[in-house]
């Protein structure tokens, strides 16, 4: 009878296996399964929000049908999109700014841009309108109708500076010395599908450079520094350097964000993933309309953020907010649980991972206590400027949040492991442990080989490639 060969052979001399019907990739069930399994209980905790903008959340998730997630991640993106440069959040001895990068994990119709598109609605118009100006300007100086690029190499008389909120295709040199040139409150980067973003660096020659701004904008220590052979040097000053990045993408897809070594950099680790409860398409209430009652506090609150915070000038600094000793105690207590259930886990790669996550995470946690603060604030507040201490309950809202986004982080890595190539020996091994019912002594008596030679085998291939096991690790 013929036998299956693998492309590689097993490491240790096992007797060659005879083809067998469990010898198949993995089934879209089995990770629909391991998947409903794993976010069974993964949801955002809406409450945090000002009590002024509920109703607004109450429309999105009861007759549109959003998910909570979305709602949650849009909602402290946009946050941080009106406060932009002009506030950091500090301990006292770590200080840091409100960049934040995001995405909507859900297949096709699942709401992901329904909910993108009611929340980040009042940045389109404030871009609109910056647009408009921008043409006007144009038209004053008679540069109306010239080549787009033109208005980058014109004479400073000459130069008519574009102010910017949203970013979408842009090219590296044009975000760095157009768009940062003179817009110091920094910016966000919107794609509906994400990938595209990451495509995008690797456009031009300027790929490696690229990343490196994103990544340093994350989280900046010094200022950014561009040159290109005999052109002038651009500095973007590291109290204006806030890029945020904000969109969508699918499940079956995910994989694109850990590749390149983006996982060992620690790239993917400074995404918040929003993932849908149920990968599943939803049907809103057609009729429902969100009138200005809903819609107006909310609308007020980014519109107070983004031009009370103003950064409107070169010498304009950041201002800090520091958590008081109660908020700190609290962070504190909060991060030894963390670090605690981090170095209890014993896979090294999971416990790899895992820290990986929390590192980010503990980051998000402080610019998230400042951002909520804030949103409370827009409601109560009558100078954002003198809103005083992030206190206790500011950061306690931003651990609950954080909670969330350190099990959806492990969850994206175990989504986009699961669509790794698995190697066809891993997918039969763990085929024909599957039909001896994962018993390892059953599995050995078939092949001839020892049972600890098996459990070997399971371990190795248990670690890099779980999905192929159903997980039954986790």
């Amino acid at each position: 009878m013929k036998t299956y060969q693998p492309f590689q052979p097993f490491q240790h001399k096992l007797p060659a296996l005879e083809s067998s019907p469990f010898a198949v990739v993995l089934t879209d069930d089995d990770l629909d399964a391991e998947t409903k399994k794993r976010r069974k209980g993964l949801q955002f905790p809406l409450h945090v929000f000002p009590q002024a903008i509920q109703p607004l959340i109450a429309g999105l998730v009861g007759d549109l049908k959003g998910e909570r997630s979305f709602i949650g991640l849009t909602l402290l993106q946009a946050g941080s999109i009106a406060i932009g440069s002009a506030l950091r959040a500090s301990t006292g001895s770590w200080e840091v700014g409100l960049s934040m990068w995001g995405a909507s994990v859900g297949i096709s119709s699942s709401g992901k841009s329904m909910v993108q598109g009611v929340l980040m609605k009042p940045f389109y118009k404030m871009q609109e309108k910056f647009d408009q100006e921008y043409y006007e300007g144009l038209e004053a100086k008679g540069k109306a109708g010239e080549d787009d690029d033109s208005d980058l190499t014109s004479s400073p008389a000459d130069y008519v500076p574009m102010k910017v909120v949203i970013v979408q295709d842009i090219t590296f040199e044009a975000l760095v010395k157009d768009v940062f040139g003179h817009n110091f409150k920094g910016i966000a980067r919107y794609e509906d599908e994400l990938v595209k973003w990451l495509d995008d660096m690797e456009r031009y020659k300027s790929g490696a450079s690229e990343a490196s701004f994103w990544t340093g904008g994350w989280s900046p220590t010094t200022s950014f520094r561009l040159q290109r052979t005999g052109g002038k040097l651009t500095i973007v000053n590291r109290d204006h350097w806030c890029a945020s990045v904000i969109g969508s993408t699918q499940p079956n897809i995910l994989y694109r964000f850990f590749e390149k070594n983006r996982l060992e950099t620690g790239f993917v680790f400074r995404f918040l993933w929003a993932f849908a409860e149920k990968d599943q398409a939803i049907s809103p209430n057609l009729s429902f309309r969100l009138d200005n009652a809903l819609i107006s506090p909310y609308n007020t609150m980014i519109k107070r953020l983004y031009e009370e915070l103003a950064m409107d000038y070169r010498d304009d600094k950041a201002q800090v907010y520091k958590l008081s000793p109660a908020a700190i105690k609290y962070f504190q207590q909060w991060q030894d649980v963390q670090t605690r259930k981090v170095n209890d886990i014993d896979s090294i790669q999971e416990r790899g991972v895992q820290a990986g996550l929390l590192g980010k995470i503990k980051e998000y946690a402080l610019r998230m206590s400042l951002i909520i603060k804030m949103m409370h604030a827009a409601f109560t507040e009558p100078n954002l400027r003198k809103a005083g201490w992030v206190e206790e309950d500011d950061v306690a809202k931003a651990l609950l949040c954080c909670d969330y986004f350190l099990q959806s982080g492990f969850e994206a890595y175990q989504t986009a492991k699961q669509k790794m190539i698995v190697p066809p020996q891993v997918l039969e091994f763990a085929s024909l442990l599957r039909s001896f019912n994962y018993s390892q002594k059953d599995l050995a008596a078939h092949l001839s080989v020892s049972k600890q030679a098996i459990n070997k085998r399971y371990k190795e291939y248990l670690e890099k490639y779980p999905g192929a096991f159903n997980a039954k690790n986790y």
